[in-house]
């Protein structure tokens, strides 16, 4: 959102390049923010445009007026805007045409950051995120720090009470409510077990949910509890329909903040009023909204996220939030020695207290290497802002949403910025075909059930307006197809989808 003084005035000046190409010219340009009366340049037209004024003076344009003529060329050109960033489009008398000049948001990190990236247009974050260079120095402070005994143990204790210092401010929440695990499969299946339960239970997911989000709770059928699923409609899960599955027997809601699947973003809010007013626990996965969007896990009874995707770490690592105020009772279901506030007396040594926040449900050492990489993630995100990532992400998954559209494909993402973070979906009859070619121009996507079904295009904060020209620039040559049946997983089923290829 943009913040500070609106509707500045800022003039295009220098440099002019002005190059005859056919059926036109083409024209380079600079921003320059001046106030009136703007400075005009000598013998090149200028132009106006009003524009929002950002941190890090990035300019997002609101409304585009009529230039002034400032050379010999007849100038009562019309400039106008498209979109989220602005596009400048000039007519130079009757004969020439100024071809459309998208305005480009700056970068927030410098690509040349990432490990391998060079050549690369990459745009698969929602699978794998790259790596940064300065995760070596974070790995090579945790070879340093593990050797020295004592000491180094101490040093190992204050990265990780570091790190969850920062996911508490990414989450808006107390560091001790948060507890690291190996992954988000690990934080499911901790409740399921950490819950006590009756027959006549049940949970409600969503169908466009990934499998650790829903397999963990099968678990419960031997002991009388249902498992209930959520139908989207065509493609998007609503909160009516939710509220409709939910009644006084349901013990815990689990679904994505966004989907790995449609990409919706779903209004946390809204969503936890409709769980907590019939008195249900609710479950969130926040591996595609953590680290591109906000998130108030505050709305949430617990919340998992895996870490090597937006969060930019690594497999090994994964978060668990317990909202201690909410649900105050609860205890492991595996325990070791880090589960006891202090070592158990031996002659019973079953009457150990846990340790009173998130770190009872650790029972052993943490993934401290894993740890050390997400603290230097968290500080790249968090000196950033999740605010301009945000922002900055929304740009280009318009860009990416509106030019699959325009092309043909069938985009399953929400159009409005408020359903969605980083991720676009969009269907095709072989998806294999369709990331094969992007992958033979350098350009890399996200492709899942068995090559069938559905893409996904993910953008992040590394990721710039040239990225998705590229990619656009890809997807115009190659046939537009849909689907013969719905994507899903009995779709996926038949095409013969194993756990291996599902993002």
């Amino acid at each position: 959102m943009a913040v500070g003084v609106p509707d500045q005035r800022c003039l295009v000046t220098s440099p002019f390049d002005l190059v005859e190409v056919s059926g036109g010219i083409e024209m380079s340009v600079e921003i320059v923010y001046q106030t009136d009366p703007p400075a005009v340049v000598p013998g090149a037209p200028s132009a106006r445009a009003r524009f929002q004024w950002v941190p890090d003076n990035i300019a997002r344009f609101t409304s585009i007026t009529t230039p002034e003529a400032t050379h010999g060329n007849d100038l009562p050109n019309s400039l106008y805007k498209n979109g989220a960033g602005g596009y400048l489009g000039s007519r130079i008398s009757d004969r020439l045409k100024l071809q459309v000049l998208q305005l480009e948001t700056p970068m927030l990190i410098d690509p040349s950051e990432f490990i391998g990236t060079e050549g690369i247009t990459h745009l698969c974050t929602g699978g794998e995120s790259p790596m940064l260079k300065t995760h070596e120095d974070a790995v090579h402070r945790f070879f340093e720090d593990k050797l020295l005994g004592e000491e180094g143990r101490r040093r190992l204790e204050v990265v990780s009470a570091g790190c969850k210092e920062k996911v508490g401010r990414l989450f808006g929440v107390q560091p001790d409510d948060i507890g690291f695990l190996t992954s988000t499969s690990e934080g499911i299946n901790l409740l399921v077990y950490a819950l006590d339960w009756r027959p006549g239970d049940n949970v409600v997911v969503a169908d466009v949910e990934f499998p650790s989000d829903v397999l963990p709770w099968t678990l419960l059928k031997d002991r009388g509890v249902e498992l209930r699923i959520v139908e989207n409609n065509n493609w998007h899960t609503d909160l009516e329909d939710l509220d409709q599955a939910i009644d006084e027997n349901t013990r815990v809601v689990n679904v994505s903040h966004v989907s790995y699947f449609t990409g919706q973003r779903l209004p946390l809010p809204e969503l936890s009023d409709i769980v907590h007013r019939k008195n249900a626990l609710l479950c969130l996965d926040v591996t595609h909204s953590a680290g591109v969007v906000p998130v108030e896990a505050q709305y949430a009874d617990f919340v998992v996220s895996s870490c090597y995707k937006w969060l930019m770490a690594v497999h090994g690592v994964g978060i668990l939030y317990w909202n201690r105020e909410r649900v105050p009772e609860l205890n492991p279901p595996f325990v070791g020695w880090h589960t006891p506030a202090y070592l158990p007396d031996w002659k019973d040594p079953s009457a150990y207290i846990p340790r009173e926040d998130a770190s009872r449900f650790t029972p052993g050492n943490e993934t401290w290497i894993g740890v050390y990489i997400l603290d230097n993630a968290l500080d790249c995100l968090l000196g950033i802002g999740i605010d301009r990532i945000e922002e900055h992400v929304l740009h280009l998954s318009t860009r990416v949403w509106d030019g699959l559209s325009d092309l043909g494909w069938e985009v399953i993402t929400p159009r409005a910025e408020a359903e969605r973070a980083g991720n676009v979906c969009f269907t095709a009859a072989d998806v294999n075909a369709v990331t094969h070619a992007l992958e033979a121009q350098n350009v890399l996507i996200f492709g899942a059930y068995g090559g069938v079904g559905r893409a996904r295009v993910s953008t992040h904060f590394y990721n710039t307006d040239r990225d998705v020209d590229r990619f656009l620039e890809v997807m115009r040559e190659i046939p537009v197809t849909h689907p013969a049946s719905r994507p899903g997983r009995d779709f996926g089923k038949a095409a013969g989808v194993t756990a291996e290829n599902q993002g």
